[in-house]
C-alpha cells in the first residue's frame, strides 16, 4: 500500500513538473533564443535593404530609374505631351501664315463696284495716227490674239462706222502659275474690252470681269463667278490670289502690246532707208 501511494506521489510530481517546464528546458532559456532570432531578421532586412539599389524600391528594377527609362527611350516627349487629364495628346503642326503683302488688288471703282482697267495712250511721234489709222492698226492686233472669229461674232464685236469706237466681249484662257515652272489653266476668263479711237492718241477700257469655273463632281454647267469676289471674300486667300494675279498678268500683257502695235508705223508710209 505504501509502494503504491509512493508510485502516485511520484508520478503527479513529474506530471507538474513537466507542465510547468516542459521538455524542451524552461521558458527563461527559450525567450531569448526567440528575441535573438527576431534581432537576426531584423538585421538582415536591413542589410537586405541596403543592398537593394534605390531604382528597384521604385519597382523599376534593373531598368533603372524613372528619369532614366524615359530617357532611354527618348523621354515623354517623343511621344507627345500629355493633356490635364493626363491622355496622350498629338502633337499639332503649325499652319504656315499667308502672306498678305503679296495679295493683288486690281483696280476697282468704288462708284460703279467693278474692277477697271483703263487708260488714255498717247502717239505724239506717231505722224500717221488719225482715228481710222489706230482702228484697223487694233483690228489687225485683235485678229492675232484673239483669233478672226472675234470680227465674225456679232454678239461678240461692236464696231462704229466712223471708226472711234471698238466694243468686244472676248474669252480667254486663265492660266495660273503654280511655281516658274508649271503653269495650270483653270477655266477661263471673259472680259469686256472696249477702245476709243482720236488722231493721235488711244483710249481703253477693261471691265466686267468673270471667271468661267468648270463644272466638277455632280455638277454640269460652269460656275461664273466675278473676280470682285475674288478680292473681297476673306475664305480661300491662296487661291482667290491666284486667279488675281492670272487676269492682272493677262491685262498688263495686252495693254504693253497695243503701245507696240498702234505705235508702228503702217509699211505702206515707212521710209524705203527703213527696213
Amino acid at each position: 500500500m505504501k509502494k503504491l501511494i509512493l508510485t502516485i506521489a511520484l508520478t503527479t510530481t513529474g506530471i507538474f513538473a513537466f507542465g510547468q517546464w516542459g521538455s524542451w528546458g524552461d521558458t527563461e532559456t527559450t525567450k531569448p533564443k526567440k528575441e535573438e532570432k527576431k534581432k537576426t531578421e531584423t538585421k538582415t532586412e536591413a542589410k537586405a535593404d541596403t543592398a537593394k539599389p534605390a531604382a528597384d524600391v521604385d519597382g523599376y528594377g534593373d531598368w533603372g530609374t524613372e528619369e532614366e527609362s524615359n530617357s532611354d527611350w527618348g523621354g515623354g516627349s517623343a511621344w507627345g505631351t500629355s493633356g490635364a487629364d493626363g491622355g496622350y495628346e498629338k502633337p499639332r503642326a503649325s499652319k504656315p501664315m499667308y502672306m498678305k503683302e503679296d495679295r493683288v488688288f486690281l483696280p476697282y471703282d468704288s462708284v460703279r463696284k467693278l474692277i477697271i482697267y483703263t487708260g488714255v495712250q498717247e502717239l505724239e511721234e506717231c505722224e500717221f495716227c488719225t482715228e481710222d489709222s489706230l482702228y484697223y492698226r487694233f483690228k489687225i492686233w485683235a485678229e492675232n490674239e484673239f483669233g478672226a472669229r472675234i470680227f465674225k461674232d456679232k454678239k461678240a464685236i461692236s464696231l462704229d462706222q466712223k471708226f472711234q469706237k471698238i466694243t468686244m466681249k472676248v474669252k480667254v484662257p486663265l492660266m495660273v502659275e503654280n511655281n516658274k515652272f508649271t503653269i495650270n489653266q483653270v477655266g477661263s476668263a471673259n472680259v469686256s474690252f472696249t477702245m476709243w479711237f482720236q488722231p493721235y492718241r488711244y483710249k481703253y477700257l477693261f471691265t466686267n470681269f468673270v471667271h468661267e469655273v468648270p463644272p466638277t463632281g455632280t455638277q454640269t454647267e460652269a460656275q461664273m463667278v466675278y473676280f470682285e469676289y475674288y478680292q473681297e471674300s476673306k475664305r480661300n486667300s491662296e487661291s482667290n490670289n491666284s486667279y488675281l494675279k492670272a487676269i492682272d498678268k493677262k491685262v498688263n500683257n495686252w495693254v504693253d502690246k497695243m503701245k507696240i502695235a498702234l505705235n508702228d508705223k503702217p509699211m505702206s508710209l515707212s521710209d524705203d532707208d527703213d527696213w
